[in-house]
């Protein structure tokens, strides 16, 4: 379409453009060109008009692929699908490597997604232009690295941290183990880890990382209001953030394997310290939490004054 065309030349140019070469680049007329930037207008793109220097791209609200791209270290390496509404983002992920196997390292990014989901199937509310979801694949790992999630999920909650903290620098992030970001004690992010193992070998896989964060939702469903808040940044730049965050997630999933990103996870970690209710599997569990171990587990100091390690479960309640 002659707007998408247009605001391509736009966004990988972002300099004055003269609505006469614009047309003759295009293959249209002038009055075409204008029509197309009052239609990109209309939806929210900020193009500046000058009667002498032409059109200039300003900036969005709307996610874009290309102006993630433009803004990343590295885009060769990644492919990316952005999405106005999805089902889920985690879903699309799984499609994907399920029917359009790739090498590359693949983003799927949503702006509303209707089932939106997180751990243990719970439904994670994901209304439209005031969040970003998203879900990376990481294709084609061997077993021994596909057990090393714990690590991954820490990893990325710190990364995520610090880069929203970049663009929101009057919040201090919190991480309550194992996959969540936190705001006063309430929840503002969401990290989901999940394997996929490949069907004809099964020493390899892929894993699928999905992230939801609540940038400026207002008001959130009966049931959760009371735990869940978001980051009250309504001049967020979701498209920056993307390009910030995935360019330095190449250089996480190089490393994470070392540790290093652990000791930031345990600085950041909100239940230190704390009495919690843990649920795993079947059991039930109520201990101190002493730390956060070198794979990322949870240590508990039990009744009994001994230690226990869990590399998985929910903490269900945390005594404040």
């Amino acid at each position: 379409m002659l707007k998408d065309d247009l605001l391509a030349v736009l966004i990988n140019h972002p300099t004055w453009h003269n609505g006469t070469d614009l047309a003759g680049q295009l293959g249209v007329t002038r009055a075409g060109v204008s029509k197309a930037i009052q239609q990109l207008k209309t939806v929210g793109y900020q193009i500046e008009a000058d009667h002498a220097k032409g059109y200039r791209f300003l900036g969005t609200t709307h996610l874009n692929q290309q102006l993630i791209q433009n803004q990343m270290a590295n885009p060769g390496g990644w492919r990316l699908e952005v999405w106005d509404e999805i089902t889920s983002t985690q879903d699309r992920a799984k499609e994907l490597i399920a029917n359009e196997p790739s090498d590359d390292l693949v983003a799927v990014i949503a702006n509303y997604q209707t089932a939106g989901h997180g751990r243990l199937g719970r439904t994670f509310y994901s209304p439209a232009q005031t969040g970003v979801y998203f879900s990376i694949v990481i294709p084609n790992q061997p077993i021994k690295q596909i057990a090393k999630a714990g690590l991954l999920t820490t990893s990325v909650a710190v990364v995520l941290a610090e880069e929203l903290e970049k663009l929101i620098p009057e919040v201090k992030l919190q991480v309550k183990w194992v996959n969540d970001l936190y705001l006063n004690q309430r929840k503002v992010a969401g990290i989901l880890t999940e394997a996929v193992l490949d069907i004809d070998n099964p020493h390899r896989g892929s894993i699928i990382v999905g992230i939801g964060i609540n940038l400026s939702t207002a008001d959130f469903p009966d049931g959760i209001d009371d735990q869940v808040a978001s980051l009250k940044a309504a001049d967020f730049d979701r498209n920056r953030f993307l390009a910030n965050f995935l360019s330095r997630f190449e250089q996480l999933n190089a490393t994470y394997g070392d540790g290093r990103y652990l000791p930031a996870y345990r600085q950041r970690q909100l239940l230190l310290g704390r009495q919690v209710s843990l649920a795993c599997g079947s059991e039930q569990v109520t201990g101190l939490v002493q730390g956060i171990d070198d794979q990322g587990a949870l240590v508990l100091k039990l009744a009994d004054q001994s230690l226990r390690t869990f590399d998985s479960g929910d903490v269900t309640k945390v005594s404040w």
